[in-house]
């Protein structure tokens, strides 16, 4: 059973998350002059059977989507390439793609001709569940992740859940950790939704993901429409960001981004608890049932110099001062923005955190 839409309200604009299994909205475009669409290189060529009918291939930029084509010097290659069509002000560009190429798509028809319409096609569980609403739009800056952004709302988003039985584990679980940063956040109303995970294999979960994407989304839908330009409650979305974006840039991008929330949220946790916020107990309730499988991680790839992830940290365009700035769980799934978090706290956790590995 496919989910109903869902109305995102947005300052800019209202628009639709649409699912829809087949993607048969792509044909509607197939022979418009105004249309461009941005392709993750690996996307488009698994699914050639689906687009050799649906999309001219001259309206295609094809991106390999990595992070440093996400970089604001990298974007000047395609800006040029769009300016060439005779299409100014009523283009419309369409990412197919992942949270890089939606950063990408998003940022450029944001600042192109100051603003034109684009739409979303999520191809990954992380893109689907999370980033694909919220209008925001984030690109690096040399070794700066997401530095640099708008908001810019997508015209449409048309969701197909049938990209993800091609996705890699290891991105599949980076979809599963922002789900389960939602569903924590909206505490156990939504957690007791979620009772057979630790027993579920990949092969159920990814059966049975739609209900659970579906929820996610929902959850992000009640924080993004009462605090769309992130001053306020929004804020607490990046749980687990904070050290997540610091883990990614010292492995650089070794780690994908959900399964680099998951370690964030690990850790913070356990911060937490060091500094009296949330029970041991708790923690180890949230990380037995929730978090310790849902990555990929081992240990080796997380033996980084504790020192590197402060130095990342103190990068976060969210600091506001000389210390720290993190998202921290408390008891009964309340959620505070701590702005003068210590250096030290990040040296007296790291060993408890690998520990978890």
């Amino acid at each position: 059973m496919t989910s109903e839409n869902i109305q995102i309200k947005s300052q800019s604009k209202n628009y639709n998350v649409v699912f829809d299994k087949t993607l048969e909205k792509l044909k509607k475009f197939s022979n418009e002059p105004n249309i461009i669409y941005l392709i993750d290189k690996k996307v488009w060529n698994l699914y050639q059977n689906i687009f050799s009918g649906s999309i001219l291939s001259k309206n295609v930029i094809v991106i390999d989507a990595l992070e440093e084509n996400k970089d604001y010097f990298a974007l000047g290659e395609i800006i040029q390439k769009l300016t060439t069509v005779q299409a100014k002000k009523n283009l419309t560009l369409i990412a197919i793609g992942g949270g890089i190429i939606q950063d990408i798509t998003g940022f450029i028809a944001s600042i192109l001709y100051r603003g034109i319409r684009w739409i979303f096609v999520p191809t990954t569980l992380l893109a689907q569940a999370d980033s694909c609403i919220g209008a925001k739009t984030s690109i690096n800056f040399k070794n700066n992740k997401n530095l640099l952004g708008t908001f810019w709302a997508p015209s449409e988003i048309w969701l197909s859940t049938q990209f993800i039985d091609t996705l890699e584990s290891k991105d599949f679980y980076s979809g599963i950790g922002e789900i389960i940063k939602l569903f924590l956040i909206d505490g156990e109303k939504s957690l007791n939704k979620f009772p057979d995970y630790p027993k579920a294999t990949e092969i159920d979960l990814r059966k049975n993901i739609e209900p659970y994407l579906y929820q996610a989304l929902l959850i992000k839908k009640s924080f993004i429409e009462v605090d769309e330009f992130d001053k306020g409650v929004r804020n607490i979305l990046n749980f687990g960001h904070c050290i997540g974006h610091a883990i990614e840039t010292v492995t650089n991008y070794a780690i994908p981004h959900g399964q680099a929330v998951t370690l964030g949220m690990i850790w913070a946790n356990i911060i937490s608890v060091k500094t009296n916020r949330l029970s041991n107990n708790t923690k180890d309730f949230i990380f037995n049932t929730y978090l310790k499988n849902s990555h990929t991680i081992s240990k080796e790839l997380i033996s980084f110099d504790v020192n590197q992830i402060i130095a990342a940290m103190k990068k976060d365009k969210k600091r506001e001062n000389q210390d720290l700035a993190i998202i921290l769980l408390s008891k009964n799934y309340n959620f505070n923005r701590i702005i003068n978090l210590k250096e030290n706290i990040i040296l007296e956790t790291y060993n408890d955190f690998i520990s978890s590995f």
